[in-house]
């Protein structure tokens, strides 16, 4: 099947087209599979048929106007065509337009309002529109950016967001964060257009935090106010994913792998981190068109450890993503939908409001129930509790490890380490079970510490010290006794102490010491109990691990078992077919002569075919000799002159904008262009030496006509003014050299934004003229700025 491609509707004027984007409903864009090529004089041969076999997108041109074929062609196929690499470096995309209801081909009408809203935006983009099928726009791959970016701002949807958004290649070193970033983080203020919005709450665990780890994983729990959204779906900002560097770490970038908000088509924007005076603030500047600046202050009321010790656990699973990152006291965990496989990630609109409209509500606010974020606190080791949830309120128990709370039941969850596997699985109180892989691990939340025994030597003092108080009571006893007996009694008393005390006595004392050691006994007996209770947890925990060690082992080695008797009964088989008759295998080789014998035959076919292809390819080329032989001897100008056109850019290197400009120019003003010979690599910027030598021929045909009408003032009046210069043309002799593709080189060489595009058409003819003529901008971090300085000065 071939389709043919519709040329652009003729724009209307500039208040209708306006008018007509405005009217213009919301519409579904969807990007192609692979890159599409354009080949103009097409010799469409046999791998034409190929084409149409095997490339998902074909279409095929030829009108009495263009006698010439032109073919739009997947890429790959192209390749394997051997066509030129010149046409094959120029790659195109795809995009097939649709309603969201209703009769899903689009009327011309609103097709060419949907162009003039690229246009706008500076693309031109390229129209198809098959017959009985949808319509396609053409956009070159360098502009696909730009375009998706002006589509989802004009209030449409485009997806695969991985086809169209370009994404940052990934460095081959690992990423190391300096040091002073990394910790918890809590966001001060946010400076954006000009306003400073405070961004401090009164509770923690409302605030905005951020956890860095080392190896670049990160953590951000951020949230809008519900009076700034229309449902509570819409709130939450946070996202969880790597901090990637450059070699440098001049550029930094955010890799988020689960993300609440959905892609506004937009490239991934740099960032600049600067550490403050004193440590314990750190301001993130984003390289954009906005320049948003952050404050973050350092949180240092960590306890169970630094600041600086994080222990980050990634999800082990294959629907879902997560993290759970430590640090001090504080915890975040963010569980979601990978953005890869979500249709957040996966679409590319203004607003997750929008989504809904373009998806279905259902659809979307089912995903987004999937996904998690908690702010917790480890209140001591072992103890877990969240302070701040998505869907649930705060208070909700984790993790209850303490021994009181294992003997009152399993309603405190429970959690198993496997460090040397990298695996810490986690169940809650309601039964849910997470596996979680280590990615970093310098802090333990998890284990309950041992209680201190005491040693030997202190125990010893402590019996000293108790059976010191119990002798001081006896004396005291013996003295009250003492005063209230008769006097012989007190001699006798008086007699008893200065006597050497009995061996009854003695014999008393001990067996008071006996008492307080047998009470220490079981004390250290009871201590040692819970001890071994905890000893026989530990153990039955690592007992049920290494059951499952076990269990996998006795898998893997019922499947070996089963490998080798499936190996065992092919060998069998094997001996089988071996052990048969003899007529069979006779039958084989007479197949396989057969065989051999159609093949030769074949091979001889071919041969004979290929001789009979190269003799009429002679003939071929013999008549195109003769033909070109014919056109030498017939004198035309045209193809000399375009000749000497496309020798003059290839050796001075132009662009295609810059050779369409000098092809628009008289044939005297071209000849008096190419009389200075090429531009050579050392002249500077070709597209710079190639304005000033236009202006300059300029220039000179501008003296020559007003000289000739002076001339001619004597014998006739005036019948026509001097050319003058506007802000969209250049006259020259008469004749008009368009500025616009001299601006689209200036703005490709400088790497400007959209908004330079509409500034400098807005700039009178002498303006532009003196902007474009000065070369190209200093190289500076906002390149905008240095642009508007030079219009300054220009004026």
């Amino acid at each position: 099947t071939t389709a043919s491609p519709a040329s652009p509707a003729p724009r209307p004027k500039e208040t209708l087209a306006a008018k007509e984007a405005t009217e213009l409903e919301p519409l579904i864009l969807e990007a192609e599979a692979q890159d599409l090529v354009v080949i103009g004089n097409a010799n469409c041969g046999a791998w034409i048929g190929k084409a149409i076999a095997e490339s998902q997108f074909v279409a095929v041109v030829k009108t009495p106007v263009a006698p010439s074929t032109s073919v739009i062609v997947d890429a790959r196929v192209a390749e394997e065509a051997q066509i030129k690499p010149e046409v094959l470096q120029r790659r195109w995309v795809a995009f097939r337009v649709r309603r969201l209801t209703g009769d899903p081909r689009l009327p011309l009408r609103e097709l060419s309002a949907l162009c003039d809203q690229l246009v706008q935006a500076g693309v031109e983009p390229r129209t198809l529109v098959p017959i009985d099928s949808r319509s396609y726009l053409l956009m070159s791959r360098e502009h696909v950016q730009v375009s998706v970016t002006a589509l989802v701002q004009c209030g449409h949807l485009v997806s695969p967001a991985r086809r169209v958004v370009n994404a940052i290649p990934i460095p081959d070193a690992p990423t190391e964060v300096p040091d002073w970033q990394v910790g918890a983080w809590k966001l001060l203020q946010r400076q954006s257009a000009g306003t400073t919005k405070d961004c401090q709450k009164g509770d923690l665990f409302q605030c905005t935090l951020r956890i860095q780890a080392k190896c670049g994983i990160y953590c951000e729990v951020r949230s809008l106010e519900r009076h700034e959204v229309t449902s509570d779906f819409h709130t939450q900002l946070s996202s969880y994913g790597m901090l990637r560097m450059d070699q440098s770490a001049a550029r930094c970038w955010r890799e988020p792998r689960v993300d609440f908000q959905v892609s506004k088509g937009s490239p991934t924007p740099f960032l600049r981190f600067t550490e403050g005076e004193d440590g314990s603030t750190l301001k993130e500047e984003t390289l954009s068109a906005q320049g948003e600046v952050e404050t973050w202050s350092k949180l240092l009321n960590a306890v169970g450890g630094s600041i600086g010790s994080i222990t980050a656990l990634e999800l082990d699973s294959e629907d879902l993503a997560g993290l759970w990152i430590f640090a001090g006291n504080i915890f975040l965990r963010i569980i979601g939908v990978p953005k890869s496989q979500s249709l957040l990630g996966s679409h590319c609109c203004r607003s997750l409001t929008q989504l809904e409209h373009f998806q279905g509500q259902d659809a979307v606010q089912n995903e987004l129930r999937k996904f998690e974020v908690l702010v917790g606190e480890v209140e001591q080791p072992g103890l877990l509790r969240a302070r701040h949830s998505t869907w649930e309120g705060a208070g909700r128990l984790l993790l209850d490890a303490r021994p009181e709370a294992l003997e009152a039941g399993p309603a405190g969850g429970a959690v198993e380490l496997q460090l040397e596997d990298g695996l810490v699985i986690h169940r809650e109180p309601d039964g849910k079970q997470l596996r979680w892989r280590v990615k970093e691990w310098t802090l333990d939340p998890f284990t309950v510490p041992a209680p201190e025994i005491p040693s030997e030597p202190e125990a010893a003092s402590e019996s000293e010290s108790v059976s010191e108080s119990v002798r001081k009571k006896q004396q005291k006893d013996a003295k009250a006794a003492s005063k209230g007996a008769a006097p012989k009694a007190k001699a006798k008393a008086k007699a008893q102490a200065a006597q050497p005390a009995s061996p009854k006595k003695e014999e008393k004392e001990t067996d008071d010491e006996k008492e307080e050691k047998e009470v220490k006994k079981k004390k250290h007996k009871k201590n040692k109990e819970e001890d071994r209770e905890r000893k026989r947890a530990v153990s039955e925990s690592r007992s049920s691990s290494e059951v499952k060690r076990k269990k996998k082992k006795d898998k893997s080695r019922g499947r070996s078992e089963r490998k080798d008797k499936k190996e065992k009964e092919k060998e069998k088989r094997k001996k089988k077919k071996a052990q048969r008759s003899p007529s069979r295998s006779r039958s084989k080789s007479r197949s396989k002569r057969r065989k051999k014998t159609h093949r030769r035959s074949r091979s001889r076919r071919k041969a004979s075919a290929s001789r009979k292809s190269s003799h009429s390819e002679v003939k071929k080329e013999e008549k195109k000799s003769t033909k070109e032989k014919h056109i030498q001897e017939v004198p035309e100008e045209l193809p000399e002159r375009e000749i000497r056109l496309r020798r003059f850019a290839e050796q001075s290197k132009l662009i295609p904008q810059a050779m369409e400009a000098l092809r628009n120019l008289k044939a005297d003003l071209q000849d008096k262009i190419m009389e200075e010979g090429p531009i050579k690599e050392g002249d500077g910027n070709p597209i710079i030496v190639l304005m000033n030598r236009i202006k300059e021929v300029a220039e000179w045909a501008q003296q020559e006509a007003e000289c000739s009408e002076d001339k001619a003032a004597g014998e006739a009046p005036p019948t026509a003014q001097a050319p003058e210069t506007t802000p969209e043309v250049t006259k020259a002799n008469g004749h008009e050299v368009p500025n616009s593709m001299l601006v689209r080189a200036f703005y490709l060489q400088n790497q400007l934004p959209e908004e330079a595009l509409e500034t400098l058409k807005a700039l009178p003819g002498e303006v532009l003229m003196n902007v474009l003529m000065r070369g190209p901008l200093e190289a500076s971090e906002n390149p905008m700025l240095a642009l508007q300085k030079r219009i300054e000065e220009a004026r």
